[in-house]
């Protein structure tokens, strides 16, 4: 639960609170009923809309663990090792950004994925990177 929200999450924060207090109460069967509530509550959060989706969670920390290898690999001198890992993970930013406006990228190379996205119009700020982060 702390790895799809959050742990400042309420649904973290809840079943901490439950798993704490088990076996405390005499009836266990209401610990694991409040369990189940909160997971349903949960999935129907993310059914919604109403939470980002994992997908783009997980993209965001694989992103920015390959900037920070590639800052890494620069402050060792290798810079063609940086420059790969820093291109691979813009690559992967910019296709993400080009599924979420609804172009197929599939087997397309980075300038026909950056034409698309210019031929609609879409802008290549750097705010695409802070949407894949979050």
């Amino acid at each position: 639960m702390n790895f799809a929200f959050g742990e400042s999450s309420v649904y973290s924060k809840e079943l901490s609170s439950l798993n704490n207090g088990f076996g405390e109460t005499t009836n266990s069967n209401s610990s694991a009923d409040g369990g189940a509530r909160i997971l349903e509550a949960a999935k129907a959060d993310l059914a919604a809309g109403v939470i980002g989706s994992l997908e783009k969670r997980l993209s965001g920390e694989i992103f920015a663990d390959f900037l920070t290898l590639a800052k890494n690999a620069l402050r060792e001198g290798q810079k063609d090792v940086a420059a790969v890992l820093a291109c691979a993970a813009l690559e992967d930013a910019l296709k993400k950004f080009a599924v979420l406006n609804g172009l197929n990228v599939d087997g397309k190379t980075m300038d026909n994925v950056v034409g698309a996205l210019v031929l609609r119009g879409q802008s290549l700020k750097i705010e695409l990177i802070e949407d894949l982060k979050a």
